[in-house]
């Protein structure tokens, strides 16, 4: 199984998406994955600094973790 929530600091939360995009007439799809810092900011928590990658040919485990 993937890395467990304490591996993380609170202020941290662990990314994976997809992006598509319409490229002339092709679809193209990526997939990125990293680490997002959390503040709080008057009263409301805010996406901060990321270290986020793209991902190239994930394998299949990689959607269930």
């Amino acid at each position: 199984m993937g890395k467990g929530l304490c591996q993380y600091p609170a202020n941290k939360i662990r990314v994976k998406f997809a992006s598509t995009d319409l490229v002339k007439e092709n679809f193209i799809t990526k997939f990125f994955e990293g680490i997002w810092e959390v503040k709080e900011e008057n009263g409301a928590l805010r996406l901060y600094e990321a270290d986020i990658k793209e991902i190239t040919d994930p394998d299949y485990i990689w959607f269930y973790e």
